[in-house]
């Protein structure tokens, strides 16, 4: 069988595949891309040159509010936001807990933050910490 240059196939390499498909997989960059080509998350780069020349906040000229009251009001935005900030926990929070050791002191750490949790789950994994959420 003959082969015709216009049927080319392409697909991941081993080491694309490692951050680029989602199954399974805590360290994928999907969410990471996925926030980031999100239409209401792209919007504010559009106002970037009038936060530079005139001050503001580029997410509030994009959409009349910040991104906390806008995710508040759009669960699929927040969830996008959530799923990249965790993913970027993951990547991070393994070499931060490689150099920093002073949770080793701690014997009890509250997350106070929005989101998932992550950086908290990942502390007290390491350092079996009690843990509490508000």
């Amino acid at each position: 069988m003959e082969e015709n240059p216009n049927d080319a196939r392409y697909s991941l390499t081993d080491s694309a595949k490692m951050f680029y498909v989602r199954e399974n997989n805590p360290t994928s960059l999907v969410p990471v891309v996925l926030m980031l080509t999100h239409p209401v998350l792209m919007a504010p780069w559009h106002h970037l040159h009038e936060c530079v020349l005139q001050d503001g906040n580029a997410f509030e000229k994009a959409h009349g509010k910040d991104l906390w009251a806008y995710e508040k009001d759009d669960p699929a935005v927040n969830d996008v936001f959530n799923n990249s900030m965790s993913t970027l926990t993951v990547l991070g929070m393994g070499q931060i807990l490689s150099y920093y050791d002073s949770f080793k002191e701690v014997n009890t750490l509250v997350d106070v933050g929005r989101g998932k949790g992550m950086t908290l789950v990942h502390i007290v994994k390491a350092y079996a910490i009690s843990s509490s959420q508000p």
